[in-house]
């Protein structure tokens, strides 16, 4: 899992998949279109019980921390609430 710590910028013209992941998590047509555009950066690291991620989006950012296998509540962009 080290190769995966670190700083991922994700940048709109190299996004791929972004319809196959937004069905994986339910979105809308205007939530996909909404990612497709989007450029940010996620931080993902250890902590001492699971996973963090820390995303920044510029204007806003948003974290949350889970256990692989183990569901977990966080805030979407949106600001809505989910699982």
């Amino acid at each position: 899992m080290e190769a995966f710590w670190g700083s991922w910028k994700v940048q709109k013209d190299k996004n791929r998949h972004i319809a196959e992941i937004g069905e994986y998590f339910g979105w809308s047509p205007d939530m996909m279109a909404m990612f497709s555009n989007l450029e940010y950066v996620i931080v993902v690291e250890p902590t001492h019980n699971g996973i963090s991620c820390n995303v920044d989006y510029g204007e806003r950012k948003s974290g949350f921390s889970f256990q692989l296998g183990e569901p977990f509540d966080y805030t979407r962009v949106d600001g809505r609430q989910a699982k």
